[in-house]
């Protein structure tokens, strides 16, 4: 399912019901929850645009995990949890799969995560229109190199991480929805925003986290 350029569609999962708010020309802030302000400035308005359409955020039962902020929930928030939005770029996490079976212990079944990462197609589109034909596809080139190449090396991959924790790895939609599918979600929708990938997917299944005393 690519969804990728298109405005909103009517997802695959009964609990989302897709609201029509395109008209709405901008989002006021008063009367709103401090998790919601802050999802709408760090985020920006289309996204939180996108996220209402689905009914998302309105009931406020949500936890935000923000890239500049650090919440605390206790067990209140955790219970009438619903949907969990994460703005850390996904393709920045050294350990993605943890991630995702990290999210999908938290959430409950049929609840909703929400997150964001950079398609590797989006990249190269933007690397091409950004610099000249021979630079650009010099960029992209050593960009495979770091992606596809030095991971295949162990120690040259280590510290390569080490030297630059935030770097970024490849994904594409379809390598995203077989990581959510693996790690017991389904994916709804997809949505290209200001060059971000966001994605929102359904918890269908439990996954266990494996540790050293199972």
């Amino acid at each position: 399912m690519d969804t990728l350029g298109k405005p909103f569609l009517q997802a695959n999962s009964p609990d989302l019901i897709l609201t029509d708010q395109l008209d709405i020309p901008s989002i006021e802030k008063a009367g709103r929850g401090s998790l919601y302000n802050d999802l709408l400035d760090e985020a920006g308005q289309d996204v939180v645009y996108y996220l209402e359409c689905y009914n998302l955020i309105q009931s406020g039962n949500f936890i935000l995990l923000s890239s500049k902020r650090h919440y605390l929930y206790g067990p209140d928030e955790l219970k009438q949890l619903k949907t969990l939005i994460n703005l850390k770029l996904i393709n920045q996490g050294e350990q993605i799969t943890f991630c995702l079976k990290t999210m999908n212990r938290v959430l409950p079944t049929k609840g909703f995560f929400v997150g964001r990462f950079l398609d590797y197609k989006c990249y190269e589109r933007h690397i091409l229109q950004t610099y000249p034909s021979v630079l650009g596809h010099v960029l992209l080139f050593i960009g495979w190199l770091d992606n596809k190449v030095i991971p295949l090396l162990p120690l040259i991959s280590w510290l390569h991480y080490k030297v630059n924790p935030k770097k970024i790895k490849f994904l594409t939609t379809l390598k995203m929805r077989k990581l959510l599918e693996k790690n017991g979600f389904m994916l709804v929708d997809v949505r290209e925003i200001r060059e971000l990938t966001y994605f929102i997917s359904q918890k269908v299944n439990d996954i266990k986290i494996k540790t050293i005393f199972n």
